[in-house]
Parts: C-alpha cells; sequence; structure tokens
C-alpha cells in the first residue's frame, strides 16, 4: 500500500537539498503506480523538469525530478532522489531510499547513489561558512 502525500510547495529546512540518488524507473511510471499527479517546470541552467514532492511517512520529504538534460545527454531513466541537505548527511541514502521504497511499496534498480561520507563532509562545509560569514 502506498503511503505518501504529495507537497505543493516546499522550502528545505536546511536551506538546500542534496541528490541521494538516481533511480532507473522513469518518474512518470513511478508517478502512475503511486496515483500522484507530475509538476512541469524549468529548472535554471538545465531546461525542463518534471517530478513530484512527496512526504513519507516520518515527515521527511524527498523530491524525485527528472530533467530532460539528463535524459538527453547521460541516458539517465528516472528521476533524481533530493532530500534536505542536512538530513542526507544526518541519514545517509540507505536510510532515504529505504523509507521512500516501502512508502511507494515498490522498489526501483538504483543507477547511482551518493557516498554517505562525502554528504556529511559536504554538509559541515555549508555549515562552516555560514558560522563564519
Amino acid at each position: 500500500m502506498v503511503n505518501v502525500t504529495t507537497v505543493s510547495s516546499y522550502k528545505w529546512p536546511s536551506g538546500t537539498d542534496y541528490a541521494v540518488a538516481i533511480l532507473s524507473t522513469p518518474v512518470a511510471e513511478i508517478a502512475d503506480r503511486i496515483g500522484c499527479e507530475l509538476q512541469f517546470w524549468n529548472e535554471d541552467g538545465l531546461g525542463p523538469a518534471s517530478g513530484a514532492a512527496l512526504k513519507l511517512p516520518s515527515g521527511r520529504i524527498v523530491v524525485l525530478r527528472e530533467l530532460k538534460h539528463a535524459q538527453d545527454h547521460f541516458s539517465q531513466r528516472g528521476p533524481d532522489v533530493l532530500a534536505d541537505a542536512e538530513d542526507a548527511a544526518s541519514s545517509g541514502p540507505d536510510d532515504i531510499l529505504k523509507e521512500l521504497f516501502q512508502a511507494l511499496d515498490f522498489d526501483s534498480e538504483v543507477e547511482w547513489k551518493a557516498d554517505a561520507s562525502l554528504l556529511r563532509r559536504g554538509w559541515e562545509e555549508i555549515k562552516e561558512r555560514r558560522d563564519s560569514g
């Protein structure tokens, strides 16, 4: 049973997001499976995008974002999974993907997954810059 709700507007608590993974299932197929409406927009510098913001049972928000540029130039088959940078750094991609797949009630092949240690290091650098600025 699918256990997500779509979110129409959201601001990342940390102020930024991290890509934690790239799925191989196209975002339109995911939307059809879970019965959610896709959103369409232009991503600055990258062109057309489609996807959905999903609220998971824990309250965590993830955005599934598929870029036409990535499909056309990098043969990317599915969406990026975006999460709040601080959450991604503290929880790691495995926990986020586990909750996402459980909430969606299906698994997708993962084309790429972020390195948890790099997410943590990147978040620490962002915090240091903010604290010193």
